[in-house]
């Protein structure tokens, strides 16, 4: 955890001074995925140091395979993000942080900074980029406000999954709702 706000401008992962303690930088480590039932989104779970707070982040399904097979051990020389990486060395960029930002209905984005040869800052949406990041061992950091955010959403996610499994028959063609 960044400890103050002096210390979060200082090292270029917050745009402006924090209100209150939840609106304050926390580092998140990556804990674990999660694989539910088909048709449902794989989620990779961050834990802050403590791990006392979870944030789901939710993941396209390829991935979270990708996430899965850098994560056995060390990073695979094979991997699809090997020629990425090679052309942040040769631009001579290495990203630092990615920092979870915005909630926009079940879509999270991040803030990718790269520090080196110039600063870069770039908005993406967090499903697409996870297995880029920790290929390239970025650091993850999020406020409280935003675990808390994310967690409510999963809650609805997970409920809204529930209700499509108990009335399948939504889904039909021929039901009335669609027609």
């Amino acid at each position: 955890m960044i400890s103050s706000t002096e210390e979060q401008i200082d090292s270029g992962v917050y745009d402006e001074v924090p209100k209150n303690e939840e609106e304050r930088l926390v580092e998140v480590f990556p804990y674990g995925i999660t694989v539910g039932a088909e048709g449902s989104r794989p989620v990779l779970i961050f834990k802050d140091e403590e791990k006392r707070e979870s944030l789901p982040v939710w993941v396209h399904p390829v991935d979270a395979g990708l996430v899965a097979l850098n994560t056995e051990g060390s990073a695979l020389p094979f991997s699809s993000h090997h020629v990425t990486s090679k052309l942040f060395d040769f631009m001579k960029l290495k990203m630092t942080s990615c920092i979870f930002v915005e909630l926009v209905g079940h879509h999270q984005y991040v803030d990718l900074l790269f520090s080196g040869a110039k600063k870069v800052k770039l908005r993406m949406r967090a499903d697409s980029v996870m297995s880029l990041c920790l290929y390239l061992k970025a650091r993850f950091f999020c406020t409280k406000k935003f675990i808390g955010a994310c967690r409510e959403v999963s809650v609805e996610m997970e409920g809204v999954e529930k209700g499509l499994k108990i009335d399948a028959g939504i889904l039909e063609k021929d039901h009335p709702y669609w027609n």
